[in-house]
């Protein structure tokens, strides 16, 4: 990393997300897997994950802006909690 980033923390050792956005994106029947981007929040330019669903032909299950949520419609889940802030305790993977 370039030393003008170091120490901001800008990609975290780990991001900890609920368990009930997965089961709402797993739920749907044409979900066969999940995808996982890397993008920056535009408040502090910190990397995060951004999962989406993907169906059988591979393509992204995104929601369809304008459209209600009634609990099966597609989702994206990126509001992790990013360590450092929130780190696991009692975990060799983080750092």
């Amino acid at each position: 990393m370039k030393e003008e980033h170091r120490g901001k923390h800008l990609i975290p050792y780990c991001e900890s997300f609920d368990r009930a956005p997965f089961e709402q994106l797993l739920q749907r029947e044409d979900c066969k897997g999940v995808r996982i981007y890397y993008g920056m929040k535009d408040n502090d330019q910190r990397v995060h994950a951004i999962i989406v669903g993907f169906d059988a032909d591979g393509k992204d299950i995104l929601p369809i802006e304008g459209l209600a949520n009634d609990g099966l419609d597609p989702i994206i889940i990126e509001d992790g909690k990013p360590c450092p802030d929130s780190c696991p305790t009692g975990s060799g993977l983080n750092g």
